[in-house]
């Protein structure tokens, strides 16, 4: 988040981070209660022998930016910096400077549980002069044996980064901590690949945030999220999906699924189902989403909502079908733009 400049803030502020004026002095600056420092990673001109906190090398000194996310990983501090006149014990943030990080990463890269509190930051900009890891081509080091990153942290935040997925059945992103966010991301799921987001076991990922994201999921029987947790919230997501959009299993209580554009642009364009509540899905709300052709069940309906749980305490509001790429709207559903109600005949939402 940025903040405007106020009479007791830093000058500068780029990516929502407050820099010191002139953007690169290694001194504490005035904190305001976020404590923890600024690392920079750049797989260009970055070395994982230098001090990480500022942008540009001054190889002489070892000064600059750290050159892998693996080793940038390891070293931030969650708790900041132990010093006398350093305020603040959490907040530690890895701004990624523009490049792929890739030919000298160790897979899965991995946040581990130990780094709660840190935040991954790229340019927001993400497929212009971003941080890119992984690599749509053939990767240096292998990597199909696993995600391409894993948070096991708490308190994580993951933003503005262009993300591939693997070459195996594996996600491109999992969470393992707590009140994690995955915000402004495009995650690149493989053709050849598995699900974009996993939050994959009952006791993990609780109250993680999914926020404004591109999602591309390009294998039929891939998901685009697959939610098993409690109290997730995934908004506003933009995901173009081969096969299921946003799948909550049986341990996906009290979830929040609103705004999110769900539609497949690749092959007959129709979607395995754009949002499935499985049978153990309860007291979730799934609100104002827009839904592209998706497959037709064994009562004539398109699985748009499609909703195995058939509780009353999951609630549907106002979500909308798209037809985009329909010739027109097949019979036994609603027109494009039109409400998916509640189950009735021709409403979209699928019980099979």
């Amino acid at each position: 988040m940025a903040f405007p400049p106020g009479p007791l803030q830093p000058i500068g502020l780029r990516h929502g981070i407050r820099h010191c004026p002139g953007g690169d002095d290694e001194s504490p600056c005035i904190d305001l209660g976020f404590g923890g420092r600024i690392y920079y990673v750049d797989p260009v001109n970055g070395s994982d022998t230098y001090s990480g906190l500022i942008p540009y090398p001054i190889a002489a000194q070892l000064r600059g930016p750290w050159q892998t996310l693996t080793y940038a990983f390891s070293a931030a501090s969650p708790l900041g910096r132990a010093i006398a006149n350093t305020k603040g014990a959490y907040h530690d943030y890895l701004v990624c400077l523009p490049g792929v990080y890739e030919a000298l990463e160790t897979w899965p890269l991995i946040i581990p549980a130990t780094k709660n509190n840190i935040h991954v930051i790229g340019n927001p900009f993400v497929s212009h002069d971003g941080a890119i890891i992984g690599t749509l081509g053939a990767y240096t080091t292998a990597h199909a044996t696993e995600p391409t990153l894993v948070v096991n942290g708490s308190d994580v935040s993951v933003e503005n980064l262009l993300i591939y997925g693997p070459t195996g059945n594996f996600p491109v992103v999992q969470l393992n901590g707590v009140r994690d966010i995955i915000r402004g991301d495009w995650i690149y799921a493989r053709g050849d690949g598995g699900n974009g987001i996993n939050i994959p076991v009952a006791g993990a990922g609780w109250f993680s945030r999914i926020l404004s994201n591109m999602i591309d999921v390009y294998v039929n029987t891939a998901m685009a999220v697959l939610a098993d947790e409690q109290s997730i919230e995934i908004i506003d997501n933009l995901i173009h999906s081969s096969g299921g959009g946003i799948d909550l299993t049986d341990n996906a209580h009290w979830c929040d699924i609103e705004w999110n554009k769900i539609k497949n642009q690749m092959g007959t364009f129709s979607l395995l189902f754009g949002i499935r509540l499985q049978s153990g899905a309860v007291q979730t709300t799934i609100d104002e989403n827009r839904i592209g052709p998706a497959a037709v069940g064994v009562s004539g309906v398109q699985r748009r909502i499609y909703d195995l749980s058939g509780v009353t305490s999951n609630m549907f509001g106002r979500n909308f079908m798209l037809g985009n790429y329909e010739a027109g709207p097949p019979a036994g559903i609603n027109t494009a733009g039109d409400l998916i109600t509640d189950g009735g005949a021709g409403s979209g939402y699928s019980r099979d």
